[in-house]
């Protein structure tokens, strides 16, 4: 009986898809697009999730749901996440020390860069340029 209905409504042309809600994920997509593009040309600086939020032109708490909803991770996750990603190449393609990476890479204690990158690459930086 529903899949009736459901027939009935198509063919009665009852239902047509709403132009606002391509509007609206057109505009969420732009949002997201000028953060990582923002994250892509500050990742070596500090990044805040105020800074973020701002960028989209959001309150950070809102923010933050707003971008895991789209990313499924949250803004500091993917801002680590290129960071390391950004890390990897730089360790492959270079022989700067790693400590220089990365402080290029925006982490300021060689440390927590460390632990970070073991993180997500499930090695150290070294183990990870020598493989």
């Amino acid at each position: 009986s529903l899949s009736r209905l459901f027939t009935f409504i198509l063919n009665q042309k009852a239902y047509v898809p709403s132009h606002e809600d391509s509007a609206d994920n057109t505009r969420k997509i732009d949002l997201v697009k000028s953060v990582l593009e923002y994250i892509e040309a500050h990742y070596a600086a500090p990044i805040t999730l105020e800074d973020l939020a701002k960028e989209a032109g959001m309150n950070p708490k809102y923010f933050c749901r707003f971008f895991r909803s789209i990313t499924h991770q949250t803004p500091i996750g993917y801002v680590n996440m290129y960071r390391i990603e950004r890390a990897s190449q730089m360790l492959l393609e270079t022989t700067l020390p790693i400590i220089t990476i990365g402080m290029e890479c925006g982490y300021n204690d060689s440390s927590n860069f460390i632990k970070v990158f073991r993180k997500y690459k499930g090695m150290t930086p070294n183990q990870y340029r020598k493989q």
